[in-house]
C-alpha cells in the first residue's frame, strides 16, 4: 500500500505547513500512522492546509494509529475532490484533533459513505465530538453519502458553523443519528435545478435543526422530479 508519508518519515516533517496532492494515482494513504506510538504521532502540528484533489486509489487519510494519538491541531483547511475510492474522511479520534479546522470541502467523491467513519473500540465511547472552529462545510456530487456520520454514540457541536452547503447527494438521509447543535446556522444552500449558469445557489431557511432541514430539502427535490 503505497503512502505519501510513511510511519518512519513522520517525524522529520513537523514543520510542513501546507500539502498539495495532485493525480497520484497509485497513492492509496496519506499518512501513515500504523506502527506509531503515540508521542511519535505528535507531527505535523504546523500542517494548515490540506488538499487532496484527483487521487483515483486514496483509501485513507489517515490510516489507523493509537487511539491517543497527537498532531493536526493547526490544520484549518481540509479539501477533497474526486478521491473516488476514498469512503470517508476520518475517524472520532482524528476529529477531535483538529480543533483549529476552519473549512472542510468534499467534492465528487463516489465511494463515500459517510465523512466520520467508526473506528474499532468506539461503541462505549459515547464523548460529544466538536468541530469549535468550522465556519464552512461543503458536501457536493457524493453520489453514495448518506449521513455525516452513521452511529449514535456521539453528539455534534458546531459552535462557529454559520455556512453549509449540501447537493449532488441523492442517498443523503440525514446529517447525523444523532443530536448536532449548529447555533450560529441559519439554514442550507443547494444549487438550483435546473443547474446554475452562474455561481447561483439556492438557500433553505432552517426547519428546526439541520436534519429537519435537509429532510425539508430532500423532499422538496423528490417533488421537482416526479
Amino acid at each position: 500500500m503505497l503512502s505519501l508519508f510513511p510511519h518512519n518519515l513522520i517525524e522529520s516533517l513537523e514543520n510542513l505547513q501546507k500539502l498539495i496532492a495532485y493525480q497520484c494515482d497509485s497513492l492509496e494513504v496519506i499518512f501513515e500512522l500504523e506502527g506509531l506510538n503515540a508521542e511519535e504521532s505528535n507531527s505535523f502540528n504546523n500542517l494548515t492546509k490540506l488538499s487532496l484533489r484527483y487521487l483515483s486509489k486514496l483509501l485513507h487519510i489517515w490510516k489507523k494509529g493509537p487511539r491517543d494519538i497527537k498532531g493536526f491541531n493547526y490544520l484549518r483547511w481540509l479539501q477533497v475532490w474526486k478521491c473516488n475510492s476514498l469512503k470517508c474522511l476520518f475517524t472520532p479520534s482524528i476529529a477531535k484533533l483538529l480543533v483549529k479546522l476552519e473549512e472542510i470541502e468534499v467534492h465528487g467523491c463516489n465511494e463515500m459513505e459517510a465523512v466520520l467513519a467508526k473506528e474499532s473500540g468506539d461503541e462505549e465511547n459515547r464523548d460529544v465530538i466538536v468541530f469549535p472552529l468550522v465556519k464552512t462545510l461543503e458536501l457536493m456530487n457524493l453520489q453514495k453519502l448518506e449521513c455525516f456520520y452513521t452511529e449514535d454514540n456521539h453528539a455534534f457541536e458546531w459552535p462557529s458553523l454559520d455556512e453549509i452547503t449540501i447537493d449532488g447527494c441523492p442517498e443523503l438521509k440525514m446529517f447525523a443519528s444523532t443530536s448536532a447543535k449548529t447555533p450560529k446556522l441559519k439554514g442550507v444552500y443547494t444549487l438550483p435545478e435546473p443547474p446554475p449558469l452562474l455561481n447561483e445557489r439556492d438557500f433553505q431557511p432552517m426547519i428546526g435543526d439541520l436534519n429537519a432541514t435537509i429532510q425539508h430539502i430532500i423532499k422538496g427535490k423528490v417533488c421537482y422530479n416526479l
